[in-house]
């Protein structure tokens, strides 16, 4: 090589690492989205969560735990949005594998008859009757390699959006699993509800069934007539079908957690754990930054598929500019086999082809057109989504406020009821009144205690929903539920 294709080699060199450095991609900007500096309803009570591996051993229950690790363990739909994360880096890893040159290694035989058919003779009309047969042979042993030279960035561009896509499948992975452990921690506690209740109603039979019994023997005394023993017998039917009403929710809920542990609910089984009304769920501390939210892995999910988008803008960019392939080979190809792999058989081959388009009826301008309206469409759902994350949030806040208030105040009608049944029990035993008056106030102490347990269980479901709804993190450092795929 002279030193003058020397230069020249330099030169296309130059241009074309100049070129490859290119990218048509504009410049990301997601959308700024306005946080408040604090929430419209914050809970009054700071006492803050312990430090936990997941945001579910707040609740201090090995039962819930046990059974949130059975599900992340087992669920399948947890393990399809896993393998989604999967196809997701080997699209990326597809795509990454363009920006370098692709070898081939194929070895060949090929063996080729030919028959030819001449005429009788020149001027003849008679049919072809003379043949001959030839036969070819080649052997070939080449390695030959193609490169497409990222000219304009368009395949880093679509590597750049391949592998944001995988991030936005990670952060839905996430998702998943937060929304999973969500749905087994509030089936789980509305059970518990559910068997809180089931001990009040058989309570509450027990009480209408005395009361029964005391109406009946009055009534044969002829003290009173049948009227009472009708309406107890009435109010006692109700009960016991709320009774049953709450067995069969329980079933349900049992059903539910079966499922969300990748089990069938006829080989799934929870024993009675009653909620005791004592048993507050924990109250998130207040001052949670709002900016906290913009952590959430659904929001996180789409803005990585917004990014992901504004990726492929580049892309369709780069397509009006030309592309260039090198080829390359060598190797030895030969129709003799005593020739083959010999010097005399050895070939190479280099070459450079560009591909210009000149009309595409719009089709690569319809392209920019449609990767900037993807983009903004994904902007737009970011914005959606963010906003009813932050109403999500409020939601959560403000029904803990009001059934916070509600508890209070039903607390205070318990204990308010309780103390009537010890002065009700006090004096039947001086004889002051009849043991129906006492009957009737267990039975308000039980109906008093059943509607607070209902509020209960709607403050460890709006609990739950809250924690959620932030994302499963709770603090500044972002802690929030980690579980690898």
């Amino acid at each position: 090589m002279n030193k003058t294709e020397t230069i020249r080699n330099f030169i296309w060199s130059a241009i074309v690492l100049l070129f490859s450095s290119c990218s048509f991609e504009p410049s990301y900007d997601p959308p700024d989205m306005a946080v408040s500096e604090q929430w419209k309803n914050t809970p009054k009570n700071t006492d803050l969560f312990a430090e936990v591996g997941g945001w579910w051993e707040i609740f201090q229950d090995p039962k819930l735990n046990s059974l949130i690790q059975q599900a992340v363990a087992n669920n399948p739909s947890l393990m399809a949005a896993g393998e989604r994360v999967e196809q997701a880096r080997d699209i990326a890893k597809i795509v990454k594998s363009r920006l370098f040159p692709q070898i081939n290694f194929t070895p060949g035989y090929r063996n080729t008859e030919f028959l030819n058919k001449y005429p009788f003779g020149p001027n003849s009309n008679k049919p072809f009757t003379t043949k001959s047969r030839v036969w070819e042979y080649e052997y070939s042993l080449p390695l030959s390699l193609s490169f497409e030279v990222d000219l304009w960035g368009k395949i880093r561009s679509e590597y750049k959006s391949a592998k944001l896509s995988m991030e936005a499948q990670k952060e839905a992975f996430q998702a998943v699993l937060l929304v999973l452990t969500a749905e087994v921690a509030g089936a789980y506690f509305q059970l518990r509800v559910q068997d809180a209740q089931i001990e009040l109603l058989r309570a509450i039979i027990d009480t209408r069934k005395n009361a029964r019994e005391i109406h009946q023997a009055r009534y044969e005394g002829e003290v009173v007539d049948y009227t009472p023993v009708t309406l107890i017998e009435q109010d006692l039917d109700n009960v016991e079908s709320q009774y049953f009403s709450a067995l069969e929710i329980r079933a349900l809920f049992e059903n539910q957690i079966a499922v969300l542990l990748g089990v069938t609910p006829s080989e799934f089984t929870i024993e009675s754990i009653p909620l005791l009304l004592t048993n507050l769920p924990p109250v998130v501390p207040s001052g949670i930054p709002s900016e906290m939210l913009l952590r959430r892995p659904d929001l996180i999910e789409q803005e990585r598929l917004m990014a992901s988008y504004h990726a492929q803008i580049g892309v369709a960019y780069a397509s009006y500019f030309p592309s260039l392939i090198l080829t390359g080979g060598l190797g030895f190809r030969s129709p003799d086999w005593s020739n083959f792999l010999k010097d005399k058989s050895k070939y190479w081959l280099a070459a450079a082809d560009v591909s210009q388009f000149i009309f595409d009826a719009g089709r690569r301008s319809y392209n920019v057109q449609l990767s900037w309206s993807q983009f903004r469409e994904s902007a737009d759902l970011y914005k959606q989504k963010v906003l009813i994350a932050f109403q999500e949030v409020e939601d959560a806040l403000s029904n803990l406020e009001w059934i916070g208030k509600g508890m209070d105040s039903l607390a205070d009608s318990v204990e308010a009821a309780k103390t009537n049944f010890v002065i009700a029990s006090d004096r039947y035993k001086l004889g002051v009144i009849n043991y129906l008056d006492v009957t009737n106030n267990r039975r308000q102490v039980l109906d008093n205690q059943r509607a607070y347990l209902m509020l209960l269980g709607q403050a460890y479901g709006n609990t739950i929903q809250l924690i959620k709804a932030l994302g499963g993190g709770w603090d500044e450092t972002g802690r929030k539920l980690e579980v690898s795929h």
